[in-house]
């Protein structure tokens, strides 16, 4: 099949692009610049086709979408400033109407796992919005919206984000939202739940994908920390408003207040997986948190582009 991928530099489409191209599929990729460091082995690979333009203008994205049978849609606009949502909702619309006009037939979108009743999560809000906008009855394409925990890669933001606040803080001053449940997910898994999407029929609207078992964000931090052999310890503030945890955590890691703030926001909000079945259907069986810890310090999984962001 002929797959369009808007995302495809990132930690999840430049890991997704190699399985496609294995499983007999060609690829067109949307990127804002070939020239780029992280385009450059995407434009040398054998049954990749690669597109510039730009979702916000949307130059590029008709001729991307053009022709191909399924959408694969791993854009998201964190860090981009305070308005992401509006761009979210923005670049969505853009592939939404040029993949419906090409008649492509399924559009896979790759969202966030978690409730959003009420109000607080602007991040996982926007997630909803995109999958709402890609979802638009107007369109002409079945929907597939994969819903995901915390990816867990080399170079995810979230996973940078730990690595670095667990080697750097001996003692993290944390809000009690630290404790809310999560079911983070590997990239290797996340990228197999996309491929089996791809390669089968399946009827499901949403799946929701996560690692074997639920715990608190708390835990993460402590695994990444024994994994790296550092001392670290969290110490709950009762009343620590999140903003000021974000300020913090910015302070000692490389990541702007901008890009962590939503995500920070984000631990008030359980991102448990309420519905395995959609999942368990597609064969994948995810790897615990311990070993996508371990798989990413000691790094075998391949990549397009070795230092593809999230």
């Amino acid at each position: 099949m002929r797959i369009a991928i808007a995302g495809a530099t990132g930690c999840v489409g430049s890991r997704l692009i190699p399985r496609l191209l294995d499983a007999g599929h060609t690829v067109t990729a949307l990127v804002r610049d070939a020239s780029a460091p992280r385009s450059e082995s995407l434009v040398s690979a054998p049954g990749v086709r690669v597109v510039e333009g730009d979702l916000l203008t949307p130059a590029g994205v008709d001729e991307c979408c053009c022709d191909a049978d399924i959408g694969v849609y791993l854009v998201h606009s964190l860090g981009s400033g305070s308005n992401y949502a509006d761009r979210d909702c923005q670049a969505a619309t853009a592939f939404a109407r040029a993949a419906s006009t090409a008649s492509i037939n399924r559009v896979v979108y790759l969202g966030g796992l978690g409730d959003v009743d009420g109000d607080g999560d602007d991040h996982l809000h926007s997630r909803r919005a995109v999958e709402s906008v890609l979802g638009a009855d107007r369109y002409d394409y079945q929907l597939t919206t994969v819903r995901a925990g915390v990816v867990i890669g080399s170079n995810s933001l979230s996973f940078q984000l730990m690595r670095q606040c667990a080697a750097r803080v001996p003692v993290a001053p944390v809000p009690p939202a630290i404790n809310t449940p999560c079911q983070p997910i590997a990239v290797r898994d996340v990228v197999q739940y996309l491929t089996a999407i791809i390669n089968t029929k399946t009827t499901a609207e949403v799946i929701e994908v996560g690692a074997p078992n639920a715990r608190p964000y708390a835990d993460l931090l402590r695994v990444v920390a024994n994994a790296l052999q550092t001392r670290f310890s969290v110490h709950i503030i009762p009343r620590m408003p999140l903003p000021a945890a974000a300020l913090g955590l910015a302070a000692v890691t490389d990541v702007p207040y901008q890009t962590v703030s939503p995500l920070v926001e984000s631990l008030s909000t359980p991102a448990v997986v309420s519905d395995p079945k959609p999942a368990i259907a597609l064969g994948v069986d995810p790897i615990r948190f311990e070993t996508a810890v371990d798989e990413v310090l000691r790094p075998t999984e391949t990549s397009m582009m070795p230092n593809a962001k999230s």
